[in-house]
């Protein structure tokens, strides 16, 4: 790969996957599709487990999805259901078989995600 993975890369992979799950975001069915396959990506890496923020994603998504009155922004739950699609592709920046720096680029994506809708997820919590 001849290009670095920067902050500027990573918004930009987060905004491309954001404005790819704004697509979704009516459909039950696909979103439940991604939480279920970032679930298991996650319960196999314990790397991804230890994510900070991480679970209360999921969470927040599935509140959003099921509509339990979870008070995210259509914009908030299209960027975390973004990078939770991400985390699930097969094709990414850096494979994830790639030994070492596999997982980076999913990592990467999800702390950018947790870190743009930080006020909202903590605001989901309470």
């Amino acid at each position: 790969m001849s290009e670095m993975l920067n902050n500027e890369k990573v918004n930009q992979i987060l905004e491309e996957q954001a404005q790819k799950a704004k697509s979704i975001l009516g459909n039950r069915e696909e979103m439940v599709r991604v939480l279920v396959n970032a679930e298991e990506k996650i319960r196999s890496s314990e790397a991804l487990a230890s994510v900070e923020g991480l679970s209360a994603m999921i969470n927040a998504v599935r509140s959003y999805v099921y509509g339990n009155g979870s008070g995210l922004s259509e914009e908030s739950a299209a960027v975390m259901t973004g990078a939770l699609r991400y985390l699930t592709e097969s094709e990414d920046y850096f494979l994830d078989n790639t030994p070492v720096i596999g997982l980076l680029d999913d990592m990467a994506v999800i702390w950018a995600a947790l870190e743009r809708v930080k006020p909202e997820l903590q605001a989901f919590g309470k």
